[in-house]
């Protein structure tokens, strides 16, 4: 897991989609949103991405086992839907998702095969279907919508306001999606610190990643000598 948290930017993570309420609450977050998701297998790295112009509905068609990638079913059949988690990594307008969703596959396929369920490295790629020059011209000026460098880029750790252009009566405009957890940071002492309503939002406190916040919430490890969290429904 460590391989994809240092490469790509993590805005938003799901995790335990295995468990109704999460799903519920995941479809709930990012219906009618468009961008750029990833999911992975949290023991490996090994990962799928795509882009949909509708994150909600693409989210249940991979777990429903409808339109998704053959690779990343198996895998799901083979470990568990626990074992994954489904991530955002850039909210956009649907006119870029093409684009952006090609400048990430670079990234993915720069990796090893044993990293990556996507068979084709061409973004919105169906059976062989090639691409006009004016599309692959689209694809080429990715670079100045997402920074290669993974945390340098400015929207890393949050939602970014552009993220709900697509509606702003949306019941989640301009809000950090919440993904039914509370997350509790607590002294060595064991007294409450503060309380914050996602991992992201803990993360921004901290500095880090919202990985680091989700790995120790499961090791129960105390961060640098200093706090320890704990995540609460």
């Amino acid at each position: 897991m460590s391989l994809f948290i240092d490469t790509f930017p993590v805005l938003v993570a799901f995790e335990n989609l295995d468990l109704l309420e999460n799903l519920q609450i995941a479809k709930k977050s990012l219906d009618g949103l468009s961008g750029i998701y990833g999911v992975v297998h949290t023991p490996t790295g090994t990962s799928y991405i795509g882009s949909s112009s509708d994150l909600g509905l693409r989210i249940m068609n991979h777990i429903q086992g409808h339109s998704s990638n053959l690779h990343l079913q198996g895998a799901i059949l083979k470990y568990g839907l626990s074992s994954f988690v489904f991530v955002i990594l850039q909210y956009c307008n649907s006119s870029d998702l093409l684009k952006l969703e090609q400048y990430f596959l670079d990234i993915l396929f720069s990796l090893s095969a044993n990293f990556r369920y996507n068979f084709n490295p061409t973004a919105d790629s169906r059976f062989g279907a090639t691409h006009t020059p004016e599309s692959k011209a689209q694809m080429s000026d990715s670079q100045q919508l997402v920074d290669r460098s993974g945390a340098n880029n400015p929207m890393y750790g949050k939602v970014p306001a552009s993220a709900f252009k697509s509606g702003a009566n949306h019941t989640m405009y301009g809000k950090v999606p919440n993904h039914a957890m509370t997350v509790n940071v607590y002294s060595l002492e064991n007294k409450l610190v503060r309380s914050f309503p996602s991992q992201v939002a803990a993360a921004e406190w901290l500095g880090v990643s919202n990985f680091t916040v989700h790995n120790y919430i499961n090791s129960g490890k105390v961060w640098k000598q200093t706090y320890t969290f704990r995540k609460s429904s």
